[in-house]
């Protein structure tokens, strides 16, 4: 009885197929789809550590590296040395603020920039994977019909004509 029982486990498991062989109703357009959807997913996955970096020079941005001592700005007239460039404190806010602006919005751009690629990167992903895999699962339905037409009529008699068409649209994707 537990023989029984082990060859009938042995028997429900499925196949293993070969990685080749996932792809055997997929054509040469099908498989370039599937080439340039891997690399626009690699490309999208990129996004993120680029997003970090262009982040971090976002916040970089709002400071500014100051040499010398801002207490010096106690008179208007004395100078300041910022960025290799010695100015007065009353012309101190002025360069500072400029300098800020500057570089928050660079940053800002090549944030928006990055966001735009990612956007198009991200629907050729999508756009290929399920274009590619909703011709195969049509190449799959027809091979699939074609079995059904070539069976002998006692096989319709054992099977529902419902359940046949319900299996071709349901088990396949």
């Amino acid at each position: 009885e537990k023989g029984d029982k082990k060859e009938a486990e042995a028997e429900e498991k499925p196949k293993m197929v070969a990685f080749s062989k996932l792809f055997f109703l997929a054509d040469g357009l099908d498989k370039l789809m599937i080439f340039i959807g891997c690399l626009a997913s690699l490309g999208h996955g990129v996004m993120m550590p680029l997003f970090t970096i262009f982040f971090g020079d976002l916040l970089d941005g709002f400071a500014p590296g100051v040499v010398g001592d801002l207490t010096a700005c106690e008179d208007p007239d004395a100078s300041i040395t910022f960025e290799n460039i010695t100015v007065t404190c009353a012309e101190f806010g002025d360069l500072v603020a400029s300098r800020v602006t500057e570089s928050v919005t660079d940053a800002s751009l090549k944030i928006l920039y990055l966001a735009c690629a990612s956007f198009v990167l991200s629907y050729f992903q999508v756009a290929f994977f399920t274009i590619s895999a909703q011709r195969q699962a049509l190449r799959i339905r027809h091979a699939y019909f074609r079995a059904l037409v070539r069976q002998e009529m006692g096989f319709y008699d054992r099977e529902g004509s419902g359940g046949l068409s319900t299996r071709i649209t349901s088990d396949i994707p």
